[in-house]
């Protein structure tokens, strides 16, 4: 899910996304380290009534990634529940701080389901039988700035829509340019492994 080039994290002096930064490189994330941020984030005073799932190159890969990617969605989810949404907020940027402080780049959207059975996950099977859908994410940030520079959004994005400072609706296409070449390769992504309930 990150738009941050891997080989970055080597050379980084500073990153900003949104309320989150980090003038310190990031490690590649290992399993240890995972569960250190994991520990960390039980000390969370607010309950957040989500699900949290862990998905990407971290568990199809770990020496090939330099992040971690991290999906919150809940099956009655909605874009207009506000007070539930903040509290996403809240904990978003809390736990991609976190990861900061650990030496560890966390990637972490809030999916909103786009089946009435709280679905959120567009498989490559349903790629394969449907084609490109459009889905919403919440997110805490739309631009990343590395080193002062603001990189290219990803290309998949439809539309962004603040809905309250450091809270943005986004629409985008799925799979993305990446996965979809990644299928027609016979190589399909796995589908996200749940964590725990928030």
């Amino acid at each position: 899910m990150t738009n941050i080039p891997y080989s970055l994290g080597k050379k980084i002096e500073t990153c900003k996304r949104g309320p989150i930064y980090t003038d310190k490189p990031w490690k590649r994330p290992t399993q240890d380290m995972y569960n250190i941020w994991l520990t960390e984030l039980n000390k969370y005073s607010t309950p957040v009534d989500t699900n949290m799932y862990v998905c990407g190159k971290f568990i199809e890969n770990l020496e090939e990634t330099w992040d971690i990617d991290i999906i919150l969605s809940d099956p009655l989810l909605s874009e207009n529940d506000t007070d539930k949404l903040l509290k996403i907020r809240d904990f978003m940027i809390y736990a991609m701080q976190i990861g900061h402080d650990l030496d560890l780049f966390i990637d972490m959207k809030c999916y909103i389901p786009y089946k009435e059975d709280g679905t959120f996950w567009y498989s490559p099977d349903d790629y394969i039988e449907n084609g490109i859908m459009n889905c919403k994410i919440i997110s805490v940030f739309t631009d990343t700035i590395v080193n002062n520079k603001t990189l290219r959004r990803g290309q998949n994005i439809i539309t962004s829509k603040e809905l309250t400072t450091d809270l943005y609706l986004i629409e985008r296409e799925v799979p993305s340019k990446k996965h979809i070449e990644r299928i027609q390769n016979n190589i399909n992504y796995y589908e996200p492994v749940f964590v725990k309930r928030i």
